[in-house]
């Protein structure tokens, strides 16, 4: 992983000479112009940062809102990132513990295989009913009994009670909770310095409008954090840096681990998905995140688009959905397939 500082860095931005790098000229200039459109002052979105990377090196980087200060706040600023804590901490402790021989896709919880949960493969309600669960208590058992007999969808679809019982699986599985056992398993391997469940006050912590400080956005997540927990669907902060240098890990592995979490993650097992993420029809790979976050992979070319936003999809879902689109349009039309 290679963050290069050469280029220009003004603005709090990062960009590189474009060509050599196999991405054709003017794309990161109209990717900026894109995002300037959409977030900073009196703008839908208040705060973005976004980055692209190809082959571990980042090649272009920047930050929109008020207050940007000279340096690297780009990325320092800290986001919760929602869903992207499915990919990141849930299906890559998953991974660990396959490649580890302590669990196969086809072991059994519950009614359902770890590949049916990974893959949305399962007709569980899209959100815990949390609310039932007795007052201030939490234990794998009365969580999973919970969403186990709440009232299913009519068909399968992306859920999130599906990774809350992945989460649970991999505490009993590992016998750690999964925070520590993200930290240490991915994390930490991975120089993720800034990833965590449980930010630092004193950092700069990106949050959306009535969201308190550190914690997540999410109620279901927030209330299991209050007493102790570890959701494993959301409730993740992190970086622009950390979820680049995850993508760039799985794009381009060269550790054992890197290439254990890219055989996972980015294996094709359901139509929509593979094992970590959403699969489009023009064959690249996304996740989002309800806090307006965005993760993009081009497995062709081994390159990743991350966007990171401090508006939830309720106050801006139009405008951002918008913005999503228009950035993947132009960064695929900005690869260059064969570098000359």
């Amino acid at each position: 992983w290679g963050c290069a500082r050469t280029g220009t860095f003004n603005n709090d931005m990062i960009s590189l000479p474009e060509a050599p790098h196999g991405i054709r000229t003017g794309t990161f200039r109209s990717l900026s112009q894109e995002v300037e459109q959409h977030a900073g002052p009196q703008k839908p979105i208040p705060f973005a940062v976004i980055q692209v990377a190809r082959h571990r090196t980042v090649l272009f980087e920047a930050a929109y809102g008020p207050n940007l200060t000279a340096g690297n706040s780009s990325r320092e600023a800290i986001f919760d990132v929602a869903s992207l804590t499915k990919p990141l901490a849930t299906a890559s402790s998953v991974a660990v513990l396959l490649c580890d021989g302590r669990a196969t896709l086809d072991d059994q919880l519950d009614q359902y295989t770890l590949r049916q949960l990974l893959t949305h493969d399962t007709k569980l309600p899209i959100l815990p009913d949390w609310k039932k669960l007795p007052s201030h208590r939490w234990s794998p058992e009365l969580v999973t009994e919970l969403v186990l007999t709440q009232e299913p969808q009519s068909t399968s679809g992306y859920t999130n009670t599906g990774y809350t019982l992945l989460g649970l699986w991999v505490e009993k599985s590992s016998g750690t909770p999964l925070d520590q056992f993200a930290h240490a398993n991915v994390f930490a391997p991975l120089g993720m310095t800034s990833t965590t469940w449980r930010p630092n006050a004193s950092l700069t912590v990106r949050t959306a409008k009535d969201q308190q400080p550190g914690r997540p956005f999410d109620p279901f997540a927030d209330y299991a954090q209050h007493l102790g927990n570890t959701p494993g669907h959301s409730g993740l902060f992190s970086t622009v840096g950390d979820v680049g240098r995850f993508a760039q890990s799985l794009l381009n592995p060269e550790t054992p681990l890197e290439k254990c979490l890219a055989g996972v993650l980015l294996q094709p097992a359901a139509p929509r998905y593979t094992l970590g993420f959403e699969r489009r029809e023009d064959g690249t790979l996304e996740h989002t995140g309800y806090t307006g976050c965005l993760l993009w992979l081009d497995p062709t070319s081994g390159t990743s688009l991350v966007l990171l936003t401090n508006q939830t999809l309720t106050g801006a879902e139009p405008q951002w959905l918008e913005l999503k689109q228009e950035l993947i349009r132009k960064m695929k039309a900005g690869i260059i397939r064969k570098t000359p």
